[in-house]
């Protein structure tokens, strides 16, 4: 599964944890029409179209989450949000221990004393309530955001005294604490940090500045979903939807350096459903790994997706630009210029400039900034350059 060298990088190292994540199929635990995504490292929705309620976390999580949860035969676990996929792991793990998904903390479903309690949610993860249900030696495992940022919280039952262990990405705060487990707590806050990012994206959740940059990413970068929901048969947008959102996902994953996964993601979503902006975007990634002539491809599928979209156009521009094929790349970054549907025609006339002072040609290259500026006038890179014409070829980099 593509997403297993994204949960090893994140610090799962237990063998039992990788190998029941690579026999359990996570598809078969999320509804049909996120199975494309399955293979993906991001959260995924465990009810069909359900926009409101938190999705079940990305793969890394569970893995985390797990490994610290130290499951074996023959225990009695409960599941407290009743997560299909964690449920799945846990079963296989523990087996042939019991384990209960548990939609609630109070009622006929609720069955205690547990051996190990998991919770994936920290909106609902509540430490009080779960010490009620742990038997004398048991532990829970649960995520918390505090102010201090994200952790994951080890509460151990010995008799009648609990002790609480926290988990950060400074490592564990805590007395006696395994060697394993601080091993892997090194990328823990930061793997529940994107992944809570990625599951706001999901519900459309704007918490922080970060989810506002995202989402107005992703608002720029696609057309308007009422636009498109007027034009598309209902299923044939719904599939667009989800494409989008897995978007959201992988532009995430790309914006914490997370290539990879986030290479995976772009994927991910274009067998949803194949959009010009995945393309384009999977370009982008590549180019960060240094797969020029990849990026290059990728733009020319988008092209081919959708020609009126402009990132394309421009980035194939400046990929050439970066392989040292000046002219090669003005054509394109003229596309760019004019093309029907791009937010920031300012990068196309910026890096014409570029590519006409590369060649030589300073007034050529004046005119290109001067037009960027006139699109947006705040845009720095411009202005620098011109003050830098100003200047005098020297000072010109």
């Amino acid at each position: 599964m593509a997403f297993l060298d994204a949960v090893k990088a994140s610090g799962v190292t237990d063998p039992d944890v990788l190998a029941a994540m690579a026999e359990v199929f996570r598809e078969k635990h999320h509804p049909p029409e996120y199975a494309p995504l399955a293979g993906a490292d991001i959260p995924l929705p465990t009810h069909p179209r359900e926009v409101t309620q938190r999705p079940s976390p990305s793969p890394a999580v569970h893995g985390l989450l797990l490994q610290l949860l130290e499951l074996e035969p023959r225990l009695r676990v409960a599941v407290v949000d009743g997560d299909p996929y964690a449920l799945a792991l846990a079963e296989r793990l523990a087996a042939p221990g019991e384990v209960l998904g548990v939609a609630a903390l109070i009622g006929a479903a609720v069955q205690p004393p547990f051996d190990r309690l998991l919770c994936l949610t920290a909106a609902v993860a509540d430490a009080e309530r779960f010490k009620g249900l742990l038997e004398d030696g048991g532990f829970a495992v649960f995520p918390r955001f505090g102010v201090s940022g994200p952790e994951v919280v080890k509460l151990l039952r010995g008799g009648t005294e609990f002790l609480e262990m926290r988990f950060t990405s400074l490592g564990p705060i805590g007395v006696g604490i395994p060697r394993q487990d601080a091993v892997a707590a090194g990328g823990l806050a930061r793997s529940l940090a994107v992944n809570r990012l990625m599951e706001n994206a999901w519900t459309g959740t704007r918490d922080s500045p970060h989810d506002e940059h995202f989402a107005e990413v992703v608002s720029d970068t696609f057309e308007d979903p009422e636009v498109v929901k007027g034009r598309l048969p209902a299923e044939e947008y719904r599939r667009w939807e989800i494409a989008r959102k897995a978007f959201a996902c992988a532009y995430i994953r790309q914006s914490v350096g997370d290539l990879e996964a986030a290479a995976d993601a772009y994927q991910a979503s274009l067998a949803v459903r194949r959009t010009a902006e995945a393309h384009t975007f999977l370009g982008w990634t590549r180019s960060f790994q240094g797969k020029m002539e990849a990026a290059i491809e990728e733009c020319h599928k988008a092209i081919a997706a959708d020609p009126s979209f402009g990132n394309p156009y421009n980035d194939i521009g400046a990929y050439l630009l970066e392989l040292g094929r000046v002219d090669e790349s003005i054509p394109w970054f003229e596309k760019a210029k004019t093309s029907e549907r791009y937010c920031c025609h300012f990068y196309a006339y910026s890096n014409l400039g570029r590519a006409y002072l590369l060649k030589g040609m300073p007034e050529k290259a004046r005119r290109e900034f001067e037009e960027a500026l006139k699109i947006n006038p705040g845009y720095e890179f411009a202005r620098e350059m011109l003050r830098r014409m100003g200047r005098g070829a020297d000072h010109i980099a």
